[in-house]
């Protein structure tokens, strides 16, 4: 995920997380930690089944307020101050647009904002847009670092690049190995040598 909440946050996460008692009363918690439990609150949001027919994804945004993790087919948003609620205008993926999900505290039942297929499916294409333009621009600097340690000036010529991206989309590459460094590199060094440059 690459990411972490703040330090204070995790303090306060470990402790309550480290002295709660699932079966027992909690009172004793709940007096020492209470002006943490005034604070913290989150909402959740699943499509039932979704990672049944579509791809799934694990990922936290670099955001503190709220932090925002996707996991699997659920989505969680968590706030850490009562006050960062009026601030729900974060952007998430079209996450944050959905106005009518509850807040979920330490003193209510959890409720799970229910998404349909395609709800949650078009948040889900927002994010592989996201994700597939920050990826382009990583190999893109890649790419022009390279064309620099081989000897040339500029930047790599658009449509070298395009020849390398597309053998990386149509390398036959298992999926768990594809789009990793190494198979990018492979990708990389089987279009170059077409044109007689070893990197």
């Amino acid at each position: 995920m690459g990411f972490a909440l703040k330090k204070d946050d995790q303090k306060i996460a470990r402790a309550l997380l480290n002295d709660y008692d699932p079966v027992g009363s909690n009172k004793e918690f709940e007096h020492k930690y209470q002006h943490a439990l005034e604070n913290i609150s989150y909402k959740v949001y699943r499509s039932p089944d979704y990672s049944k027919i579509r791809g799934t994804f694990l990922f936290m945004a670099h955001q503190s307020q709220p932090y925002s993790f996707m996991v699997d087919e659920f989505v969680v948003q968590m706030y850490f101050h009562a006050k960062h609620k009026k601030n729900n205008n974060q952007l998430f993926f079209g996450f944050e647009k959905i106005t009518d999900a509850a807040f979920n505290d330490y003193h209510q039942g959890e409720f799970i904002q229910g998404l349909t297929y395609d709800d949650f499916g078009n948040r889900m294409d927002n994010f592989v847009e996201f994700y597939k333009a920050l990826r382009l621009r990583v190999y893109d600097n890649l790419l022009n670092k390279l064309h620099y340690k081989l000897g040339f000036r500029g930047t790599m010529d658009k449509g070298i690049k395009d020849e390398i991206l597309q053998q990386v989309a149509s390398d036959t590459t298992k999926l768990g190995r594809k789009y990793t460094k190494e198979d990018f590199i492979k990708c990389t060094t089987t279009v170059l040598m077409k044109y007689g440059l070893r990197p």
